[in-house]
């Protein structure tokens, strides 16, 4: 890790407080922004979308491996990982029943960031301003990682640079 001593920070609205059981407005938000135009069926692919676009990532989250698995059995293949290109509302719910709190959570924008494309959008800002920075000195504080961030002349490497970001919600 290389620390250049710039600071950069940004505030985003702290984390609603949210009811411990879905309620009634989550199927009135799964059939406004995910049923075909008919509004009957569910489009999976719109569905998951809508979680990466929360910063979530469904297909590999162990949280929703249950709920996938379920989705996955609708599919009409014989392969296990096919997902459905539709559902029936009803069986949808079905399989999204024991993650139903944190998918409401996650669809009303009470996440720990509410709005993860902004947060985003500002991240990339920040790594695009930074990312030419080459001074600095790596950070001693875990000799393991002091050790694979140099090179063999014992400095920094210029051409590396990267961000990761995970929150407490498995936002990433």
């Amino acid at each position: 890790m290389v620390s250049t001593g710039k600071s950069c920070s940004s505030s985003f609205g702290s984390k609603s407080e949210v009811s411990n059981v879905a309620g009634p407005e989550i199927e009135e938000k799964l059939v406004r922004d995910f049923t075909e135009d008919d509004g009957v069926d569910i489009v999976v692919a719109k569905f998951i979308k809508g979680l990466q676009q929360n910063g979530l990532r469904p297909l590999s989250d162990p949280r929703f491996e249950s709920t996938m698995k379920r989705i996955r059995s609708f599919a009409n293949a014989d392969d296990a990982t096919s997902i459905p290109e539709t559902m029936d509302l009803e069986d949808f719910k079905r399989a999204l029943s024991s993650n139903m709190v944190f998918i409401q959570q996650t669809l009303s924008g009470n996440l720990i960031i509410p709005e993860w494309r902004q947060f985003t959008d500002i991240i990339t800002e920040i790594f695009e301003a930074c990312k030419g920075e080459t001074g600095g000195e790596v950070a001693n504080f875990s000799p393991g990682s002091t050790k694979a961030a140099l090179t063999a002349k014992g400095k920094p490497p210029e051409d590396k640079f990267a961000v990761s970001v995970c929150t407490v919600d498995g936002q990433r």
